[in-house]
């Protein structure tokens, strides 16, 4: 799915312009049409992971009546709220002392296990590659925090 232009949006102008950056008008025409602003719609809730209902799609049926800029700040809305609910690449969060996790315990350490002796491994064969020497050395010092996460809390 591609990145969907989401604003904020500071003119009508601006709104419009990202409309059509996700659907293009047809040939000839300088706004799009009720079902290109359906599809711009339904790409907004599809890329944020919005599911719908026989209601909801009846509800972006009849927004898609409106003109493109209100739709791509409605699409825009949408993708910015859902953004903003996701937690960032950095925050992984469970409790591993929860024996509801242990498998995802083990599973994780063991995935840090291996890419580290994958990458020690292939290190050695690049003849001591130190870049893929520190991913090692951090996947073994992710391993450990898991550990300490999960075993220092008992």
């Amino acid at each position: 799915m591609e990145k969907l232009p989401n604003g904020p949006f500071e003119t009508e102008r601006e709104a419009r312009a990202a409309a059509h950056e996700v659907v293009r008008p047809e040939y000839g025409w300088s706004i799009l049409h009720e079902t290109q602003n359906l599809l711009l719609l339904e790409r907004a809730c599809a890329a944020a992971g919005v599911e719908l209902g026989a209601y909801d799609r009846r509800i972006l049926d009849w927004r898609s009546g409106f003109e493109d800029s209100m739709c791509a700040v409605v699409a825009g809305l949408v993708a910015r709220a859902a953004a903003a609910a996701r937690p960032g690449p950095h925050c992984v969060t469970f409790d591993l002392t929860n024996d509801h996790h242990a498998e995802l315990y083990f599973v994780l350490t063991q995935a840090l296990e291996d890419f580290a002796a994958k990458e020690r491994d292939q290190a050695a064969w690049e003849e001591g590659n130190s870049s893929r020497e520190r991913w090692a050395d951090l996947a073994d010092a992710m391993r450990t925090q898991v550990e300490i996460a999960r075993n220092g809390s008992r």
